[in-house]
């Protein structure tokens, strides 16, 4: 739970400074199994060797600047914007049963980035999964399932969509690249993509809603 406090006291000092109201956010049970199994991987034991810690320090400092780079996000949690860690198979697990166009934002395993797992109905082409006018794709299909995902770098100042061979799309914020990729429609369990984005946009000028315990 130390590291859910480094992290919401970072989310916190970046929010201030934009002007933004945010709550503060635990990590689950969830949370904290992923970060455990990026430290220790599947050993019983607490003990980590230096070069353990060194390979987990390597992801974790990238994942303190892309908090400090979207802090309302990673705050909010009434209505949840970014789900946290989870893996490939936890989103697949998580989507499911969920309808076509369901999504979920989360910490990815590469450093300094994020995933959106999303449920599509049926196994389309490699530069089709996301696009609909513009769009994009660049994610791993799961056959048994039909959820695919795609890589998102967070950057100072934008956040870009990985398209595999096709390069990247960037775009100002996460907001943005939702509405362009109108295969994703409802934020999981199933709230419509734009009143979650509304609602955390209200929250973060004091308006309501917003961060959690």
């Amino acid at each position: 739970q130390d590291l859910g406090l480094m992290l919401s006291r970072e989310a916190q000092r970046a929010a201030s400074a934009a002007g933004a109201k945010a709550g503060r956010r635990a990590l689950s049970s969830g949370d904290l199994l992923f970060i455990r199994r990026k430290l220790l991987g599947d050993k019983g034991t607490m003990d980590v060797r230096l070069e353990e810690f060194a390979q987990f320090s390597r992801w974790w400092a990238p994942l303190l600047d892309c908090v400090a780079r979207m802090p309302v996000e990673w705050l909010s949690t009434s209505p949840e914007l970014i789900r946290g860690f989870a893996s490939r198979e936890d989103a697949e697990a998580s989507l499911a049963t969920a309808a076509p166009g369901t999504f979920l934002i989360r910490w990815s395993s590469s450093a300094g980035s994020l995933a959106i797992s999303f449920v599509d109905e049926a196994v389309a082409a490699a530069g089709e999964l996301l696009r609909h006018a513009p769009g994009g794709t660049g994610g791993t299909p799961s056959a048994a399932t039909t959820v695919y995902h795609c890589l998102v770098g967070v950057d100072p100042d934008s956040v870009s969509i990985f398209f595999g061979a096709q390069g990247q799309r960037r775009y100002r914020n996460l907001r943005e690249l939702a509405a362009d990729c109108t295969k994703l429609t409802h934020v999981y369990p199933g709230e419509p993509k734009e009143a979650v984005f509304n609602a955390v946009a209200a929250a973060a000028r004091g308006g309501g809603g917003g961060g959690g315990g």
